[in-house]
């Protein structure tokens, strides 16, 4: 009898372990040339101007996506600097700086919702940035490339700006 309780009890906590856990929490969150980037810190802010501003921070990274509306909707990126993504790597003392500009690399914004009562915003994103110091004229091939996919914010947090 001690035997079965025993059994069942572990066969229970066996089953129990496969439960998934869901959170609901903020994010901004993506992949990043082939590997998991997720940003220690991320939040949203508006100009005066209404343009969007979304910021997220991994230890020495830090990636900007700007946007000129808070309206749902596709935005492209590469065409212009008005709707542009940043990546700014300052590991091991130097500063690299990947962006996305008028004729410079490619992507897109999705901004599924912002909720202008609760003050968050949520979407989806993927870009090429280009390190514009890295642009060698003679060989075009040579660029250096920040690739990122799969990228999501989820219910960022909206401020006005300062």
């Amino acid at each position: 009898m001690k035997r079965i309780v025993l059994l069942l009890v572990a066969a229970l906590s066996l089953a129990s372990c496969t439960e998934e856990i869901q959170r609901n929490d903020q994010a901004l969150i993506g992949i990043k040339n082939g590997q998991n980037w997720r940003a220690g810190g991320a939040y949203a802010t508006i100009g005066s101007n209404g343009k969007l501003t979304i910021t997220g921070a991994l230890q020495y990274e830090t990636l900007v996506l700007e946007l000129n509306t808070t309206n749902p909707g596709t935005y492209t990126l590469g065409l212009n600097t008005v709707n542009r993504a940043i990546f700014t790597d300052i590991a091991n003392g130097g500063e690299e700086i990947f962006s996305t500009g008028t004729g410079l690399g490619d992507g897109q914004v999705i901004i599924q919702e912002y909720n202008e009562a609760a003050r968050t915003v949520t979407g989806q994103f993927r870009f090429n940035a280009i390190d514009e110091d890295a642009l060698d004229p003679t060989h075009p091939d040579s660029t250096e490339v920040v690739n990122f996919t799969y990228g999501n914010f989820y219910k960022l947090p909206v401020t006005p700006a300062q």
